[in-house]
């Protein structure tokens, strides 16, 4: 057996407890930045008055994460020179990235109604929960309410969500189906998801489990055909928190995960090329911390342990796609903090181990300028192994490498942050070095694309943040400029992962309370590096709210803009959903 590491979710804890939830409270800025963490945190009152047609559209416009959406089922992340398979998904601290590829990670069981808020992590505080390398990582954290919505919108787009809980207990579903905005790119999608809340003499229990499926287009996505994708993702976790004392607990946690991925190269003719992937994913987490000031630590372990069953039919004749493939590994995990009233340092180490050794680290100190000022500064090392498909996946036009070396980063990441009752700005810098890179490069001649480790690549740039509030309107501005440095003879070689990279992002949002509506507007602008185009992206929304109830009108793309970033699928043309919803305090 063959081993490879890949480490998940040593410190799930740490998302699963109130202490480190950020709680945005009362008329609060709907996008704040934590810097002990490096956490944005965005509020679900906020996230359900935004204009937006999907969780991928909403992370993009108030966290400033652009995408490479396709349709509505599939969007893959890129920032700061990352990728999908480099960016961590977390539900409730349970992380749903997929081993066999990162396009299935926002294919969740969640709705936006259904969040209470989502907390988008960068820099060193990745490296505690690992898995997806230094590009950041996202988690959505359900709400417990009770409540409907109901949408419809061109296209034949039809958008429905319901939540349930009673004391302990919570249930919640979906189901979405469209026509597509353009043909090939149709699709259905339910999903389910549940938890209950136990509470102890000296802890708690929790149980939470979720199932979607998904059926779609899949048009252009991976290739120069009608194509078709059926997805099914099951996830379920145990989680018990042990009180030891005021200061101390002991928390044990047991999750799992079952992907099933049928792909249809044609549509219509699904016994010339057909693949099936069943992959899945176990983990077992401990952890020991301690909470107080000055000093804080935890101390952690994980098992992981996933595999692929993996078959295919070729011209009516059963073969094999990525083939049968298992791997398993086990980390160690420290991490301590100090902090008084003029800064704070925190440093954690984890060590990797199973068929190859590495190890993970970061270090983030900040100080205390004045009252309104503080600047951070970090540093991290931070590993990504290859998914089976990077592994495994060979056929005609396709050339895996099974003996990939893991991806390695290190990054610097410093900045300020000024906050104010009214008011908050950020400014960052980054530099992130990669060694090993992964990625398919292409051979336009023979058409054959192969999954290599590139030598290096180096990724920099800056990040601004202003947000404010006047009366009873927000506005919020953000840029992003960054920069990507490849070897040079992979500048004139088409690659799957890096071929679009916005150099220039700006966004500016605007939400106010006028004459009993609440109206909110979003503009980003986006600047792909190689082509030099610009393309604005505008969106619009207006709710009105009666009590409980809502009605609300979304204008998507109201410029109509549309740029290609993978061939044959243009961005979502103008469009337009209406509906209404209920939700309990």
């Amino acid at each position: 057996m063959k081993h490879f590491l890949i480490f998940l979710i040593t410190v799930l804890p740490l998302f699963a407890d109130d202490q480190f939830k950020i709680v945005v409270e009362g008329k609060a800025i709907p996008l704040t930045f934590d810097p002990r963490r490096q956490v944005w945190v965005i509020e679900g009152a906020a996230l359900r008055t935004l204009p937006a047609s999907s969780l991928p559209m909403l992370i993009s416009m108030v966290a400033h994460v652009p995408f490479v959406n396709r349709s509505l089922f599939q969007a893959d992340p890129q920032t700061g020179g990352f990728h999908q398979e480099q960016f961590l998904v977390m539900i409730d601290g349970i992380p749903v990235n997929n081993a066999q590829t990162g396009h299935h990670n926002f294919l969740l069981p969640i709705s936006g109604d259904q969040i209470e808020r989502i907390e988008i992590l960068r820099g060193p505080a990745l490296s505690t929960p690992g898995f997806a390398g230094a590009a950041g990582a996202v988690n959505i954290v359900p709400a417990r309410r009770n409540g409907f919505r109901l949408s419809l919108g061109n296209h034949r787009t039809l958008d429905t969500s319901l939540q349930w809980g009673w004391k302990g207990l919570h249930l919640a579903s979906g189901y979405l189906s469209t026509d597509g905005f353009q043909p090939g790119l149709d699709g259905r999608k339910a999903f389910l998801h549940t938890s209950l809340h136990l509470p102890l003499k000296r802890g708690q229990l929790e149980f939470w489990g979720g199932w979607t499926q998904a059926d779609y287009g899949a048009k252009y996505f991976y290739s120069d055909y009608d194509s078709f994708e059926r997805t099914g993702k099951f996830l379920g976790s145990a989680r018990w928190q042990s009180n030891l004392s005021a200061m101390a607990s002991l928390n044990l946690t047991l999750a799992t995960q079952y992907t099933t991925d049928r792909y249809t190269l044609i549509r219509d003719r699904p016994g010339l090329y057909e693949n099936l992937h069943h992959t899945w994913q176990h983990s077992f987490d401990l952890m020991l911390r301690r909470m107080s000031l000055p000093l804080s630590y935890r101390l952690g372990m994980q098992i992981w342990a996933d595999s692929i069953a993996s078959t295919g039919i070729r011209s009516d004749q059963p073969a094999t796609a990525l083939g049968f493939h298992h791997r398993a590994f086990y980390s160690l995990f420290a991490e301590s903090g100090w902090e008084k009233d003029r800064g704070f340092i925190s440093g954690s180490l984890r060590v990797i181990g199973g068929g190859t050794a590495q190890f993970d680290a970061h270090m983030l100190a900040g100080l205390h300028l004045n009252q309104i000022w503080q600047a951070e500064f970090s540093v991290y090392r931070g590993t990504r192994f290859p998914t089976y498909t990077e592994l495994y996946y060979t056929d005609p036009s396709h050339r895996a490498n099974p003996d990939l070396a893991p991806e390695l980063t290190h990054g610097i990441r410093t900045g300020v942050t000024a906050k104010q009752p009214k008011s908050e700005t950020s400014g960052h810098l980054f530099v992130n070095r990669i060694t090993d890179m992964i990625d398919w490069i292409g051979d336009d001649g023979n058409r054959i694309w192969a999954s290599a480790n590139i030598r290096t690549g180096y990724f920099s740039g800056f990040d601004l943040h202003h947000s404010r509030i006047a009366g009873n309107t927000r506005i919020t501005l953000m840029f992003t400029r960054q920069w990507a440095n490849l070897a040079e003879d992979l500048r004139i070689k088409p690659l799957k992962y890096h071929y679009y990279l916005p150099d220039h992002l700006a966004s500016l949002h605007v939400s106010g309370l006028f004459f009993r509506f609440h109206l909110d507007g979003s503009l980003r602008l986006e600047r792909e590096q190689a082509t030099k185009k610009w393309r604005p992206f505008l969106n619009g929304g207006i709710t009105r709210e009666i009590g409980r109830f809502s009605i609300f009108l979304e204008m998507i793309n109201i410029a109509n803009t549309s740029l290609e970033k993978i061939p044959g699928i243009p961005e979502s043309p103008r469009s337009i959903q209406a509906g209404f919803r209920f939700l309990s305090k």
